[in-house]
């Protein structure tokens, strides 16, 4: 039991020893393969681009929902007329909003979950490739 010094010791003694080693990419073999995925600057306007369009599709559903929240609301409260002992409540304004509700919902949480995986997958800028030295971490 050295400590970490030892082990400081030991990795630096290791990494000497493989830059040492291992010999160049020759630059005629074209650029060194990656281990990890490509480059980020391939993927990430497409990326982007789709996060855009999906945030539209979300913004527009949540304003339809909002809407017909909104209508759902409006017609139960006004829905009801009538002056006297017998009202006359037929409230169409609400039931055309409830249903509009539920049919808003659906798309919302649809693209609302779509967005998030996307979000999730988004390209990482990290790329480790073979080096002169070795292994190479490019972020």
């Amino acid at each position: 039991m050295l400590g970490p010094t030892a082990t400081i010791v030991a990795l630096g003694s290791l990494l000497i020893f493989l830059q040492d080693q291992a010999p160049a990419w020759p630059a005629s073999a074209g650029p060194a393969p990656t281990l990890v995925r490509p480059a980020p600057a391939d993927d990430m306007p497409r990326w982007l681009a789709q996060r855009r369009r999906l945030r539209i599709k979300l913004g527009v559903s949540a304003g339809v929902l909002g809407a017909s929240a909104g209508t759902l609301a409006l017609g139960a409260v006004f829905g009801c007329r009538g002056d006297g002992p017998v009202l006359d409540c037929t409230p169409i304004a609400a039931i055309v909003g409830g249903v509009a509700v539920v049919a808003a919902v659906i798309p919302t949480l649809v693209y609302a979950v779509r967005l998030t995986v996307h979000n999730e997958r988004r390209p990482r800028s990290t790329r480790v490739q073979a080096g002169p030295g070795g292994l190479l971490l490019r972020f």
